[in-house]
């Protein structure tokens, strides 16, 4: 049935773009819906445009999804971001698994913690798997030319929390099993790649702040300093994971983003400090 129903979202000449949530969400009980949403981001591409491309391929007419326009289209995207958002709540449980796993192998007989050992590498290629999903998906939605308001919020929050989820993975993850769990492929992916593009969304979305009034500023002035700082977060983490596990896992890592978008560094490092103050009081 819901492969009927993407069959039906695709080809149909009426406007069905408010299927597009509901199937989205029924995919996502079983995790099935990464073919539907890459084509979406696909369309949504051609309809509304990329940022890093100044001769967009915008208003063009595809085969698919014909109910998607440039009107619609950004409708469509918010629909997507809920989607990476409930995804998102998935992962952030398995993330909590794995902590309290990793603690329970500690206290555990030898017996008992390899069975929890065995249990903790399935969540962390489970983990590693879906990030590696996310960033490719997150990535997609930033890259498009999102008007502001309701869509290029809902962008700059899945960024956020990617990041925080990036972040969170870093720090509780242990060398070895990272290398178990052929985390640097997910490293590929969320370093450089994805902080070039969050980069241009920024770029992208203050030029376009500037060009309203005073009285229209948007959410976006709270959450560019925020996906700032968790990106700032989660490459400081890496660092002190790379030097752990010796291992050059700085060279997928930019040089950072805080002094490009007039953040001053002092003011974020001690944002930085003080999250990470927070973060060992509540593991003590």
């Amino acid at each position: 049935v819901l492969v009927k129903l993407e069959d039906y979202i695709r080809s149909s000449t009426q406007d069905c773009v408010s299927l597009i949530g509901p199937v989205l969400t029924a995919g996502c009980s079983e995790l099935q819906e990464a073919a539907l949403l890459d084509e979406l981001l696909v369309k949504l591409a051609t309809v509304l445009g990329r940022i890093d491309e100044e001769d967009t391929s915008a208003g063009e007419e595809t085969e698919n999804f014909h109910g998607i326009d440039s009107r619609t289209g950004h409708a469509v995207l918010v629909t997507i971001c809920g989607q990476l958002a409930a995804r998102a709540r998935g992962l952030e449980h398995l993330l909590a698994r794995a902590r309290d796993l990793a603690a329970a192998a500690a206290l555990a007989v030898h017996s008992a913690e390899q069975r929890i050992m065995r249990d903790l590498t399935e969540i962390y290629k489970s983990v590693v798997l879906q990030l590696c999903q996310m960033t490719a998906w997150t990535a997609g939605c930033c890259k498009l030319r999102c008007s502001l308001g309701a869509a290029s919020e809902r962008v700059l929050a899945a960024a956020v929390r990617l990041y925080s989820m990036l972040a969170a993975l870093v720090k509780q993850i242990d060398p070895v099993m990272a290398q178990t769990v052929r985390f640097e492929r997910l490293l590929k992916l969320c370093g450089k790649k994805l902080s070039s593009v969050t980069d241009n969304l920024i770029t992208y979305l203050e030029a376009s702040q500037n060009k309203e009034t005073a009285t229209k500023l948007l959410r976006e002035t709270k959450l560019i300093p925020r996906l700032v700082l968790e990106a700032e977060l989660f490459s400081k983490r890496l660092i002190l994971l790379s030097t752990k596990a010796k291992l050059n896992w700085q060279q997928y890592l930019s040089l950072g983003t805080a002094r490009d978008f007039r953040i001053k560094a002092p003011v974020l490092q001690e944002v930085l400090n003080a999250q990470e103050q927070a973060d060992e009081t509540r593991d003590e």
